[in-house]
């Protein structure tokens, strides 16, 4: 139960409402070879945007601004008076809705191959309120409030498609073939009309905002990921050898527009009464107009930012697990990742002749004070990074009642594709992105050492000491 009043002062009770439901079904399609999974589901929510209210006279309690509702109305209508709606300021609701599912197929082709395809899929939003804090403070909170159309919704779409082929040859051999396919469609829709951002302050900090919000101007993020995974397994009494090989290709296509429309980086409005002014101006209607065109302009003539980027990481590898004697296994093994440009030099040349301010001879500095010149056409090197491991375990009974285990060996993670992301989208001087052509992909040495032993009643004591250092950082 939720109460309506703290120590006697009233409060707004956020209303939430939720609805779920979805079903599950699966089973054979042919007996003993052929068999499916379904599921579905389905997750709808609205929630109160913000509980804080304008102040009024006569209005009290912990959840009221000190902005005032003549102050919010008085901005509202002359808005309005040059073609722009704000939206309301106080009791909206934002919704969250989330539909997802998943297909699963798999077939016993004979005693020797199994073959399985999933798809999965989901399409979800979230409306939400401008950021509360990039770009100065936005609210809404007890100093400052924001009229709804300065929010936005985020769309998140994805469907990926995965097949698995496995195959035991013979008692000696065997294989997992694995191809997946994933495309990622992130999107924002604001909830403003082309327009300004709008920042109006009082005492120095900010007050009121109203107009479009600043990062969702046509930003949307489209990702398409190639996956293929092969791995082959040799049994050779006491030896398991692994060999394999895995791609993962990246194509993203990044538009971000932050600062296309007036307003974003400023100047603040230093009150109502100096907002009202600009507007009998004409200025504010100026800026409407500037910002009316440019998406129009933009969207007729695909004038808006956008950085292609093709990647990929390649990596191969070997493992031999040795069992020494019954009680003791060693594994050792080698893998090497090898980053792919493939395109990324060709796309970075378009995106400089999309944009307006590259410059290779403007004169920067580094960490030490030094005067360097950067280029955007260079990329980090291409060169594999390797990884060797070994590692042990140490079955001291048996039985797996007590064991001693352990290993070492480098690790390298997924590149850090979207530095080389941002420096295709970001070749203008003055918001420049590059990536040190020294630049060394992340890799770390990590050791540990554990012991494991089996208690009475079947607890099981495990304590381990693990050390990481980084060796690329």
């Amino acid at each position: 139960m939720t109460g309506k009043k703290v120590d006697g002062a009233s409060i707004i009770v956020p209303d939430l409402n939720q609805t779920q439901y979805g079903f599950s079904i699966g089973g054979p399609l042919v007996k003993n070879k052929l068999f499916f999974f379904a599921n579905f589901e389905v997750d709808n929510r609205s929630d109160l945007g913000s509980s804080f209210l304008a102040a009024r006279p006569g209005l009290s309690g912990g959840n009221v601004s000190r902005v005032s509702a003549s102050d919010l109305d008085a901005v509202s209508a002359a808005l309005k008076g040059i073609g722009y709606d704000p939206g309301v300021y106080e009791n909206y609701t934002h919704k969250t809705e989330s539909t997802k599912g998943i297909l699963k197929v798999d077939w016993n082709i004979n005693q020797s191959h199994k073959f399985s395809f999933t798809y999965s899929a989901l399409d979800a939003f979230k409306q939400k309120p401008a950021h509360p804090s990039a770009i100065g403070r936005r609210g809404p909170d007890f100093l400052t409030l924001q009229f709804y159309n300065s929010g936005y919704q985020i769309n998140n779409k994805l469907e990926t498609f995965v097949v698995d082929l496995k195959s035991n040859f013979t008692n000696k051999a065997s294989n997992k073939l694995q191809f997946g396919i994933s495309q990622f469609r992130d999107a924002r829709d604001p909830f403003s009309t082309p327009a300004p951002t709008i920042n109006i302050n009082k005492n120095g900090v900010r007050y009121i905002v109203t107009g479009h919000e600043p990062f969702s101007i046509n930003n949307r993020l489209d990702q398409n990921v190639l996956q293929l995974t092969d791995n082959f397994n040799l049994y050779l009494g006491k030896h398991t050898v692994t060999v394999g090989g895995t791609l993962e290709k990246f194509q993203f296509d990044n538009s971000f527009n932050l600062g296309a429309y007036p307003g974003v980086f400023g100047p603040d409005y230093e009150s109502v009464d100096a907002f009202l002014a600009d507007v009998k101006k004409g200025t504010v209607a100026t800026n409407l107009a500037t910002a009316k065109t440019t998406f129009e302009t933009n969207t007729s003539k695909k004038k808006w930012a956008l950085a292609e980027t093709d990647m990929g990481q390649l990596g191969i590898y070997a493992q031999d697990e040795f069992q020494i004697n019954p009680k003791f296994t060693l594994t050792y093994g080698l893998r090497i990742d090898k980053p792919m440009y493939y395109d990324t030099k060709t796309k970075i040349d378009e995106s400089i002749a999309r944009n307006c301010c590259y410059d290779s001879t403007v004169q920067y500095y580094d960490g030490a004070g030094k005067p360097t010149l950067l280029n955007s056409r260079v990329l980090p090197s291409d060169k594999p990074l390797f990884s060797p491991r070994i590692g042990f375990n140490y079955d001291k009974n048996g039985d797996h009642s007590e064991q001693i285990r352990g290993g070492t060996g480098l690790f390298t993670g997924r590149f850090p594709m979207v530095w080389v992301g941002n420096q295709v989208a970001n070749p203008n001087f003055y918001f420049y992105c590059v990536t040190d052509p020294n630049f060394k992909f992340p890799q770390v040495w990590r050791s540990n050492l554990g012991y494991d032993k089996l208690l009475k009643n079947n607890w099981l004591l495990t304590t381990d000491i693990i050390f990481t250092k980084d060796i690329n950082f």
